[in-house]
């Protein structure tokens, strides 16, 4: 979809794409004339810096108190040296205004931009994270803002202050680690306004579409809006003009075509610079923007960027809906902006080892945060108590539950009337393993039962959500937890219902409402019925990783369409959603802007909706209606695997009740049974037995993984997707189902599935999807997946099935 004159663009950065200001060196101090009496800003003391924590990929725990780097020097690549103060991304750094001096002045740059050539100051921050730099003045009122990232040329800028009073700067970053420095910064004695303008290469120009963090950093924008532009360009110029191309990614629509001529004037010595306006088309869904910038007809800049276009939010935001932007401890910028996605409700993980990282020493200042910001963006918090442990606690016994008990209540009393709803504790069946891992039975219940006593002891009015599984041990988890009498300590069931496939299908044993329901039916078991609610999930895009659950196989806008689709399936059966890392991931930093404007477009249809609910339909069509005080809204889609259709939004009269008929339902799977499993090859340290019934059995020795049962080759046509599903009964363990391609090492084909929940006696009914490759046959695998050695006895009531999809 790109144009001629995006290639013209590319061959001409080739001649080079880095930056000088050997023009521009006297305003700021280097090299020329300047005034000696301006004490530059790296001369003043700053005091030591407190580093708001630091985000790395192991989420380093924090708050570390380290040693600021000490001011130096940065040399760009013409050779030009300029004086430097770094600042680290999540950093609070205050600075005195000297007496006289009303002006700040310096230039911009990321430290990982190519324009760095050397620097005499270590770079103990280093990373690709767009940054956010913000300036407040002593009343803590906001003064000048920018963002910065690597690609841009260095930005020059000045801000008025006030004479003898404090500023200070905030840098918070998204995606971890990261820093900027600030040149030749000095406070000067002059009248000016807050202006900042970029320093492109000569002769090269450069263009900024937004005006405000949501359009800059999250590229969102609303159909029909008035969009700032600025223009920017090295060399004599008086007038640019800004071609804007937007490309529909979901529609056959034609490109939209903007264009603007920007009168240019003089913002700094060799360079001239202005702002127009650009008219965005009424239209929802996410786009590409090619820019272009011309000069008397000659190409000086261009760049595409992905944009997401929708409406704003309704009020109220669902209830029904959340996010879980981010899981530092400590605010990220995307923290601010949360409500972009108009959900009802933000998820907020409380870091035990920052707040209390010295015995009986609690610091909620940056949590405080946090939250401060989910709430003055109207959305309820759900506030996780614990994850992680300090270092200096140990191991558990008497003085780390006394500790753990000290901790919650200090959290609850602090956040007491801002925080009603307790996630006692971030899966917490991954900690029970870790516990028991390493000769501690006992000490996650023992946790959760005081979290609990102690939140609600704080106010009654609290309510207890428990315990946000995010193992294939879940269910069977829960269960446990039950089984210790908590269930009626807990007041909200909750699990971490991620899937690799749409929330429509089965992946192992359930699809996402039979998770769900599973979970619900689980509490009846012991009596008590409680609600679920599904505190965190999503499909993460990204490469295969061990530690992130991501979806590989699946691009945005699949992703979008399953996001949509599993919000409208909870708030049509009354459950909670946390969509997690909405904005992005640390394998994939990019804004999923087809992800957010579906999901805010989803949201904004269904704000105010009252009983919301499903629709009976044919197999395969799902409805979603709920009450608006406009009249009913609803949703229709269709779910097959390889079509993944956006919901379709409609509107009728209040109270009404929509027929809905299928003319021509989606097909079904074409089953084609396999060879019976006593054909297949058989673990010879396991045993094998048949049954009458025809069914057979597998009893393994104690194992983590082993495989029991591979089948022969069986043939499949290149690069389609499957189906396989299989009747069993499960009595210990826990089991793998997957498909390895014809090679010597047998590698896994696509993804596999695991099967476990608590033995019941009864049959259930398994499925795995997997994409041939480029394959022409492959085998099937059963095989334990076990977390501690376990004996895996399962029976096979009947032969596999398999069908194309």
């Amino acid at each position: 979809m790109m144009s001629a004159r995006t290639a013209v663009f590319r061959s001409f950065l080739r001649a080079g794409t880095l930056f000088s200001l050997a023009l521009l060196l006297h305003l700021v101090g280097c090299g020329g004339a300047r005034d000696n009496s301006t004490p530059p800003l790296q001369t003043l003391t700053p005091p030591i810096p407190i580093i708001e924590g630091l985000s790395s990929v192991a989420y380093d725990p924090g708050p570390q108190q380290l040693a600021y780097p000490t001011p130096g020097s940065v040399t760009d690549i013409s050779g030009n040296s300029y004086s430097a103060v770094p600042f680290i991304a999540h950093s609070r750094i205050s600075f005195t205004v000297p007496s006289g001096r009303n002006l700040l002045t310096g230039i911009l740059v990321h430290a990982d931009s190519p324009w760095v050539q050397t620097t005499t100051i270590s770079p103990l921050h280093q990373g690709a994270d767009e940054l956010y730099i913000q300036i407040f003045d002593e009343s803590n009122s906001l003064i000048f803002w920018t963002l910065v990232n690597p690609s841009m040329p260095p930005q020059a800028f000045s801000t008025p202050v006030t004479s003898g009073s404090k500023i200070t700067v905030w840098v918070d970053g998204n995606m971890g680690p990261g820093s900027i420095y600030l040149l030749n910064g000095a406070f000067h004695a002059g009248q000016s306004s807050t202006y900042s303008t970029y320093l492109p290469h000569a002769p090269t120009g450069y263009v900024v579409l937004g005006s405000s963090v949501p359009e800059r950093e999250f590229k969102a924008f609303r159909p029909g809006s008035s969009v700032s532009v600025n223009a920017s360009y090295a060399g004599n110029a008086r007038e640019a003009t800004i071609w804007a191309s937007i490309f529909f990614e979901r529609s056959n629509r034609s490109p939209y075509v903007m264009v603007a001529s920007i009168p240019l004037s003089q913002q700094f010595p060799g360079v001239v610079g202005g702002k127009g306006v650009l008219s965005f088309p009424d239209w929802n869904g996410p786009a590409q923007v090619e820019i272009l910038e011309t000069i008397n007809g000659a190409l000086v800049f261009g760049q595409t960027v992905r944009v997401a276009i929708f409406a704003g939010p309704g009020a109220p935001a669902p209830a029904k809906l959340g996010v879980h932007v981010s899981s530092a401890g400590f605010p990220i910028t995307a923290d601010y902006n949360a409500a972009l996605w108009g959900a009802g409700r933000c998820r907020v993980i409380l870091r035990w080892e920052m707040i209390e990282s010295q015995p009986g020493i609690f610091d909620f200042s940056k949590i405080d945060e946090v939250l401060d910001a989910a709430r003055a963006q109207g959305m309820e918090p759900l506030g996780i108590l614990g994850e992680i442990s300090p270092g200096w606690v140990g191991t558990p016994g008497p003085a780390y539950f006394d500790a753990w008990s000290r901790y919650v209540r200090q959290a609850v009393q602090h956040f007491e009337g801002r925080i009603h709803y307790w996630d006692v504790f971030n899966e917490a069946d991954i900690k029970g393993l870790a516990f028991r891992q390493n000769g501690f039975p006992d000490a996650d219940i023992r946790m959760l039962s005081i979290a609990m006593d102690a939140i609600h002891a704080a106010d009654p009015a609290n309510r207890t959500v428990c315990c946000s599984t995010g193992s294939i041990e879940g269910l069977k988890y829960t269960r446990h937890v039950f089984e210790e009498r908590l269930l009626n300590k807990i007041d909200i069931v909750s699990t971490h219902p991620y899937e690799h496939y749409a929330p429509e299908e089965k992946e192992g044993l359930f699809d996402y409402l039979e998770t769900m329901q599973a979970f619900q039916n689980l509490t009846g078991v012991f009596g008590h019925e409680k609600p679920v609610w599904g505190t965190e999930a999503n499909w993460l895009l990204g490469p295969l990783s061990a530690d992130i659950s991501t979806t590989p196989e699946i691009d945005e806008h699949t992703q979008a369409t399953y996001v949509v689709r599993a919000n409208l399936l909870s708030m049509a059966h009354g459950i909670p959603y946390f969509l997690h890392s909405p904005f992005f991931n640390r394998l994939h930093p990019e804004v999923q802007v087809d992800t957010l404007a579906a999901y805010a477009t989803m949201a904004r249809m269904f704000a105010n909706a009252t009983r919301a609910r499903p629709v009976s339909t044919g197999e395969g069509v799902f409805a979603v209606t709920g009450d608006t005080p406009g009249g009913m809204m609803g949703s229709l889609w269709t779910s097959s695997f390889q079509a993944t259709p956006d919901p379709i939004y409609f509107t009728g009269p209040a109270g009404a009740v929509p027929s809905i008929q299928v003319l021509r339902a989606p097909p079904g799977p074409t089953w084609t049974s396999l060879p019976g499993f006593n054909t297949w090859v058989k673990n010879a340290n396991s045993a094998f037995i048949e049954e009458r019934s025809g069914a057979v059995r597998m009893i393994s020795q104690p194992v983590l993984y082993d495989y029991q049962l591979t089948s022969d080759f069986i043939p499949v046509i290149p690069n389609q997707w499957y189906v396989v599903r299989l009747t069993l009964k499960l009595h210990t363990g826990n089991l793998s189902l997957f498909a390895i391609d014809p090679t010597s090492k047998g590698a896994l084909i696509d993804q596999n599935v695991f099967i476990s929940y608590p033995p019941d006696k009864e049959a259930h009914t398994a499925e795995l999807r997997f994409n041939s490759g480029s394959f022409n046959r492959v085998k099937l695998v059963i095989a334990p997946a076990n977390y501690m050695p376990t004996a895996t006895d399962f029976e096979l009531l009947q032969a596999a099935e398999i069908s194309p999809l």
